[in-house]
């Protein structure tokens, strides 16, 4: 533990080996917030957070085993052993985590609860507890849809909810166009829609597929229009099963995980994204910064980043007949397109890192 004088001692749990969006917005939370706080963060010794560069000093802690005992009996030394002021878990793992530890420890110690999925909280003893418990000190909703789903299962914590947006750096969204392009050889005239999601069920790749089959259906055939899948998961066999089935391959792109992201979005005429829960969408808010359109479905906190017809357009989830129809709308007027990708530039600083560091920031003031 390095040297901290008076600053105010943060321990973050995470407990995912992948780096993904939650592990992006603890990254940024981090790299943002005031010089006031040190940050410590405990995760499993092969996680990919572990393995990132940050621009200020962070101490890390891992988990040097699997199992949950021998986690908690970690974490009950590494509260002891050092006098953090707050501890903040960022995934349901590391809140389970936390709540035994501290209640083991015996340590008053404000704990922070970040929730950032859209389903309801789980009606069994475990979950009932977890969240229903008074160690907890606050419970970080990253959009007010999934608030809302939180009221809506708790009783004695919901004054202890609170909306945080999720956010991202603008300063890092490429304004050059053409290194994508370029890469890939795909012409300046050929209209380019990307997705960056995990490959994951949830996001609904073959929702998308299958609008963009249909979209594809009723624009001639010597037109240019290309679809770019940006990320990796579990569902890729699937997707690639799904292009080959229904002759894709030859307009729809894979192109894995890619840690350039926010240097290739700008070279998308349109962002699309077909998930089926989604807790708010942070890929959107890049899309914003970038100044395109944004193609999506209603689910969970989407319709907060997205105005329908204002800075995209919006369908029910699953219903590829109508993101079909959205995809063509856009396709075939630039100018609306272009109308909805400067809306959403404005809108998209609400909803900055820097924002949400912030907030997170007084939060944790205001505990302790």
């Amino acid at each position: 533990m390095k040297s901290t004088g008076s600053m105010m001692k943060i321990l973050h749990i995470s407990t995912p080996k992948t780096w993904r969006g939650g592990e992006q917005q603890l990254a940024y939370l981090i790299e943002k917030s005031s010089s006031n706080l040190f940050h410590t963060v405990l995760c499993p010794i092969d996680a990919e957070l572990g393995r990132k560069g940050f621009a200020k000093d962070v101490d890390f802690e891992f988990f040097e085993t699997h199992g949950l005992g021998k986690r908690i009996t970690s974490t009950v030394k590494l509260l002891k052993t050092n006098r953090y002021h707050l501890i903040h878990t960022h995934d349901s793992k590391s809140h389970t985590i936390a709540l035994l530890a501290l209640i083991i420890s015996k340590l008053d110690i404000p704990l922070v609860v970040s929730r950032r999925v859209d389903f309801p909280i789980g009606g069994n003893v475990l979950s009932k507890w977890k969240y229903e418990h008074n160690r907890i000190s606050a419970i970080l909703c990253v959009s007010e849809t999934i608030k809302k789903i939180c009221k809506a299962s708790l009783q004695r914590n919901k004054g202890k909810l609170q909306t945080v947006y999720s956010g991202v750096d603008a300063e890092k969204i490429g304004t050059f166009k053409g290194i994508l392009r370029r890469e890939l050889n795909i012409p300046p005239q050929t209209w380019l829609v990307g997705c960056v999601a995990a490959l994951a069920p949830h996001k609904d790749h073959l929702c998308l597929l299958k609008a963009w089959k249909e979209f594809l259906n009723q624009i001639p055939t010597n037109e240019n229009a290309q679809l770019i899948l940006v990320g990796e998961g579990g569902e890729r066999e699937h997707i690639e099963h799904f292009i080959k089935e229904n002759d894709l391959s030859k307009t729809v792109k894979l192109l894995g995980y890619r840690a350039d992201v926010h240097q290739i979005i700008s070279d998308f005429d349109v962002f699309a994204l077909s998930s089926s829960t989604e807790g708010l969408g942070t890929s959107i808010i890049d899309a914003m910064f970038a100044k395109l359109p944004v193609i999506a479905t209603k689910a969970g906190g989407i319709p907060e980043l997205v105005q329908h017809e204002k800075n995209g357009l919006l369908c029910p989830p699953g219903d590829y007949n109508q993101f079909a129809k959205n995809l063509l709308l856009l396709y075939r007027d630039s100018n609306l397109a272009e109308s909805m990708g400067r809306c959403g530039a404005e809108l998209a600083q609400n909803f900055s890192a820097k924002a949400m560091a912030k907030k997170t920031e007084k939060i944790y003031a205001s505990l302790l």
